[in-house]
């Protein structure tokens, strides 16, 4: 019998099938910003058709997004402001505001989740690629200061969740008849 096979198949399944299967929960600290009104208060000028881009994206790897599932939960308690994800390459089609953000027209975008029907809530699952944030005011929204609170889930996709167990299973069973 070989201890080490043994321990470290247990270890494989005690470790990586919870953490893989359940996965881990936790949330960000709240972010309490201010949202200026989208009426400027100038006859035919207003920001209500904009949207505010950040301006560095998130790159998240396919290899990542096939091996492990995220689901991500923003909320921030106000109809008349919205969030959204939207693909990265929709940058080139905003205007540089020089403070870090990008205007674009909301119209132009496709959203990957939320946007401006998201109802103060968005919930999406992570996938690969360049993504970045966007955020707008509803037409008639005026300024407010909003609580945006962000909560996650990470866990291994199911397959490689119970490959590692039938990993660990086997390895522990070569202990077992190893002489």
């Amino acid at each position: 019998m070989k201890l080490k096979w043994i321990v470290n198949g247990a270890i494989l399944i005690l470790i990586f099938i919870p953490t893989g299967i359940v996965g881990y929960s936790g949330n960000l600290p709240p972010i309490n910003t201010e949202i200026p009104a989208c009426d400027s208060g100038i006859s035919f000028l207003d920001a209500c058709d904009s949207a505010i881009m950040v301006d560095e994206g998130v790159t998240i790897p396919a290899a990542a997004a096939s091996l492990m599932s995220a689901d991500i939960n923003i909320e921030w308690g106000s109809n008349d402001v919205w969030v959204g994800i939207v693909s990265a390459e929709y940058a080139d089609q905003c205007i540089d505001s020089g403070n870090g953000y990008l205007v674009c027209d909301t119209e132009n975008l496709e959203f990957k989740a939320g946007g401006p029907d998201a109802d103060g809530t968005l919930t999406w699952s992570m996938e690969g690629g360049d993504l970045r944030a966007v955020v707008g005011n509803s037409l008639g929204g005026e300024k407010e200061t909003v609580n945006v609170e962000i909560t996650y889930n990470v866990k291994l996709t199911p397959l490689l969740a119970y490959g590692i167990g039938i990993f660990g299973i086997v390895s522990i069973l070569l202990g077992i008849r190893a002489d």
